[in-house]
């Protein structure tokens, strides 16, 4: 039978009896317990209630769900069902429902065992395709923390969660329940008063810090240990105090830590003493570093720690993350490749799924997002009845039997994790129009015949574009559509990347620890430029946002189609065998602009110059700057931060002289003059002041560059690249 409206009631009155300014702001809530209604009854749709579970864990962190059904990140929790006995035991259900946390697990928060923490009012937006519409839920809210320090084992209910979070306090989703959270702050973290960072690289090392021999004035002395520290007044949470030391210790900004575990060390009054253990990349060198504590920093690998004067409880922690690492031993020297990485994350994605004995249902609709009512169907791919369609990480199968059943689709699901495939065969094996293939989907298209479409729901971020690409133009028909729906932006507001290089996203499915994979996150220009290199046509790309706007996660719906094949190439042949006749010189100068000012050079024949110099055989003009750049003053770029002006065109003495300006906008080291280099002497030179003197091509790209500089020279015509508008002029110096 439902919840009684009394037992509700007298909940409610006892959190208003602790929060009486909260009652105006749950009026509806308590003129809804005044009518006859079910208050509880899911089709209420005058608003009832739910309940949610706000579990906290030993090192402060809430946890979080991500709900499919709407999108949003929140904490744990749903409908009274008709066996539940209460309020709280209504929010412990849901608890374990949805992640699989058992209510022996958890303890109620003290001085919280009969009275909620937090309760509010939400808007539930109207959800026409199941005829429900636009409502309130008036959500109570029970605090809890975990009753042991250890990892609670975590199971999601997938049908409905799309993967768990543990947020820092200031962090939580929602405000009212962040505001009395922090008030919480001083018990969060009943043991722990300590945080220190457990620093790796690519290369399985791992980031030591050898301490000051001090013996009875600092903890461990003369010891290897992790950076960080004890627990200031001003830190709201252990992950603050593990920043502040890195930063106050070594300089250092990690941007991704995530908790590990406990380390219990024991100081020298032989007290055992919790520290909260974050772990984050890194990929720096120690050496650039300045400490401001201890004697030096140095990467080391779990092998090499029995050499060292390490406390053991370190070196096991070591250990132990360097074991949880979900790829196999690099070579010495060599690092994981990002594919590599992927692989292994999704065959353990894969195992834990069959254990589970976990198959998603077969949809109705064809979705490119985890949440409901974003973007378009099927019909993007065109009519593919009859027709042959490539599933590009296929998983457990379910998209492919829909296309199959629904739309007289002929599909081939290739995966390249076994566990994933035997879990897409071991549930649809035998089906009409689907078969289900293990491979690696380039190695597969090299030998397939084409196919009439493709599409990818958000598994193409996994491999790299350029390998791809490439094996999808030459596996699909002439004018197949190509349909992607890949991230845009993650669920911590992290946007695209404008490289195309990998970045590390975790798949949360589980805390112990969270799935890393390596993601090519790009935006869409860029994916746009790659997919028109490789053969392909750009339609559109779509933005699909959350319904909720405090959601922001967004996937990109990018729908292309394979160009016709291009005719053969014509061919062209040089006038005769010998050279042309040399008549021109071409150089690169490149400006870099700190805020000291403009970097400039002197010659040892005096001229004061940029850096820059010949451009080389074979060389682009971007490799050029950076070459030289490198040359004259040891500071380091790469080519895609170089932006070109454009050229300029004089004469000297019948020789035709084309110098080409560039800004370089990022770069590292400090300039100096290099051994056997005609210019040296490098510094920066406020623009207003500049010296006289300059060379003269430098003196026209600057001018070229920045039209209200007082600078002479003699003239010459300058050609803007693309990037701008201006059309072709002359640069005459007389300003």
């Amino acid at each position: 039978m439902p919840l009684p409206h009394e037992h509700i009631r007298t909940t409610v009155d006892a959190y208003l009896a602790r929060h009486p300014h909260e009652r105006p702001r749950l009026g509806g809530f308590l003129e809804a317990l005044d009518r006859e209604a079910d208050i509880v009854g899911r089709s209420t749709f005058s608003g009832h209630v739910t309940c949610g579970a706000i579990v906290v864990d030993h090192l402060g962190r809430v946890l979080h769900v991500l709900h499919l059904a709407s999108g949003k990140v929140l904490a744990p929790g749903g409908h009274a069902e008709p066996e539940d006995e209460s309020l709280a035991g209504v929010a412990l259900r849901e608890l374990y429902e949805e992640t699989g946390i058992p209510p022996h697990a958890v303890a109620p928060w003290p001085g919280y065992e009969n009275v909620p923490f937090d309760v509010d009012i939400h808007d539930i937006d109207a959800r026409p395709r199941k005829g429900e519409p636009g409502h309130q839920h008036f959500d109570v809210r029970f605090l809890f923390r975990l009753s042991t320090a250890a990892e609670a084992p975590v199971v999601l209910q997938e049908e409905e969660v799309g993967g768990i979070e543990w947020r820092p306090l200031d962090q939580v989703t929602s405000p009212s329940l962040r505001e009395k959270l922090l008030k919480l702050t001083p018990p969060v973290e009943p043991g722990a008063s300590s945080a220190s960072a457990l620093i790796y690289n690519d290369r399985r090392e791992y980031l030591l810090h050898l301490r000051d021999y001090l013996p009875g004035q600092i903890w461990e002395p003369g010891m290897w240990s992790l950076l960080g520290g004890g627990r200031e007044p001003q830190d709201t949470t252990l992950e603050q105090t593990v920043r502040r030391e890195l930063a106050e210790e070594a300089g250092l900004d990690i941007p991704d830590l995530t908790p590990f575990g406990t380390e219990y060390a024991t100081d020298a009054t032989g007290t055992t003493v919790p520290i909260a253990i974050y772990a984050g990349r890194w990929n720096g060198d120690p050496r650039e570093l300045t400490l401001t504590e201890g004697v030096m920093l140095a990467w080391f690998a779990p092998d090499d720690l029995h050499r060292l004067r390490i406390a053991p409880t370190t070196s096991d922690l070591v250990r132990r993350h360097a074991a949880s690492r979900p790829v196999g031993t690099a070579p010495q020297g060599a690092a994981v490749s990002a594919e590599d990485t992927n692989s292994r994350t999704w065959q353990i994605y894969g195992q834990r799924q069959l254990a589970r004995d976990y198959t998603p249902p077969i949809p109705d609709q064809l979705s490119w997002t985890p949440w409901e009512g974003a973007g378009p169907g099927a019909e993007v791919l065109g009519d593919i009845a009859g027709r042959r369609v490539l599933d590009i990480g296929s998983g457990a199968g379910h998209h492919a039997v829909h296309l199959a059943r629904a739309h007289g689709a002929h599909v081939t699901g290739i995966e390249l994790s076994p566990t994933q495939h035997e879990r897409a065969v071991s549930s649809h094996a035998g089906l009409d129009g689907v078969e289900f293939v293990q491979a690696d989907v380039t190695e597969y298209l090299a030998g397939a015949e084409p196919f009439h479409a493709a599409y990818a729901i958000g598994t193409l971020a996994f491999i790299d574009p350029h390998r791809s690409l490439p094996a999808l133009r030459d596996g699909l028909s002439p004018s197949a559509p190509l349909i992607l729906s890949l991230l845009h932006t993650d669920l911590h507001g992290r946007g695209p990347s404008t490289e195309v290089a990998p970045r590390e996203e975790m798949i949360l499915l589980r805390d112990d620890p969270p799935l890393p994979t390596q993601m090519w996150v790009l935006a869409p220009q860029l994916w746009e430029d790659l997919l028109t290199e490789y053969g392909f046509r750009v339609e559109t790309i779509d933005m699909l946002e959350h319904p909720d706007e405090n959601a922001p996660v967004v996937q990109q719906l990018i729908r292309a189609r394979r160009l016709p094949d291009r005719p053969a190439r014509v061919s062209s042949r040089p006038r005769s065998a010998r050279p042309p006749v040399a008549h021109a010189a071409v150089g690169v100068g490149a400006i870099l602009v700190s805020e000291q000012g403009l970097l400039l050079g002197r010659h040892h024949r005096g001229t004061v110059e940029l850096p820059g110099g010949t451009v080389e055989p074979g060389e682009s003009f971007e490799t050029a700057v950076v070459r030289e750049l490198g040359e004259e003053t040891g500071l380091t770029a790469r080519p895609e931060d170089v932006q070109l002006l454009g050229t300029l065109v004089d004469h000297v003495e019948g020789v035709l002289r084309v110098t080409v300006g560039a800004v370089v906008h990022v770069w590292r080291g400090q300039p100096a003059t290099q051994p056997n280099e005609r210019v040296g002497e490098w510094g920066w030179h406020p623009l207003d002041q500049l010296p006289d003197g300059l060379f003269v091509c430098s003196a026209q790209i600057l001018t070229a560059w920045r039209a209200d500089l007082t600078i002479d020279h003699t003239p010459a015509h300058f050609t803007p690249f693309a990037h701008g508008s201006q059309p072709s002029k002359p640069v005459d110096g007389l300003l």
